[in-house]
């Protein structure tokens, strides 16, 4: 089952592109840059036998992130990224941007998965400029333990009040829906839930948490 903030990798990737771009953005495109995953986004449920999914590109126009949207035969994709293996990614890559890794030290010590998305994960995954000054970066999580997810939750804090920057979390939790940990943590009665096909408000008693499991990579990186 495909999530929210997969990558995919897939074929005929700049064909795919090339038809949904308008001939403006055409212009804006590079052939050097058509090697990059899409995104899975929410589903209408609109359309059958396709996955509605995003391309976001290493360059702004105007000052705004290059994105495009389109959809896609699910025979097309070759390969599916979770966050969590975009984590095991980056560690494999020689490369290292010292939040990162201090988040998924502060994962290990609290015992949490953590999984990468956004921004952060495009550089990772294509090795393309995306993060700067401004980038927020955008963590999810998964564990049973609320003490451990309050544990990292407060590492997480210090290491934005350390760094000035944005860390936006987000709680994994059943059937694909996802919550805002700030939130879970709260004393909030209703959460919001997103998932693949939905937005749900959910009470607390809704709320299942899951085991860490990792993520098993097809090929390795």
């Amino acid at each position: 089952m495909y999530r929210r903030h997969d990558l995919l990798e897939i074929k005929n990737v700049e064909k795919i592109i090339e038809e949904v771009a308008s001939p403006k953005e055409r212009e804006a495109l590079s052939e050097e840059i058509f090697n990059i995953p899409a995104i899975v986004r929410r589903q209408d449920g609109t359309i059958q036998k396709k996955l509605q999914v995003g391309f976001s590109f290493p360059f702004k126009v105007d000052g705004i992130r290059f994105r495009i949207a389109c959809s896609l035969d699910k025979a097309e994709i070759t390969e599916s990224i979770s966050p969590y293996q975009v984590t095991q990614i980056y560690n494999n890559r020689s490369f290292n941007l010292n939040i990162l890794d201090n988040i998924i030290e502060s994962a290990k010590e609290s015992e949490v998965e953590v999984g990468i998305f956004g921004s952060a994960a495009l550089e990772i995954v294509t090795g393309y400029s995306y993060l700067d000054s401004n980038s927020d970066l955008d963590i999810l999580v998964k564990s049973n333990s609320i003490e451990n997810l309050k544990c990292f939750y407060s590492k997480v804090k210090k290491i934005e009040k350390n760094t000035g920057k944005l860390i936006d979390i987000e709680l994994e939790i059943q059937n694909g829906f996802a919550i805002k940990l700030k939130e879970f943590l709260s004393d909030t009665a209703t959460i919001i839930a997103k998932g693949l096909y939905s937005v749900e408000l959910m009470t607390r008693d809704e709320i299942k948490l899951l085991r860490s499991s990792k993520d098993k990579m097809k090929r390795g990186y």
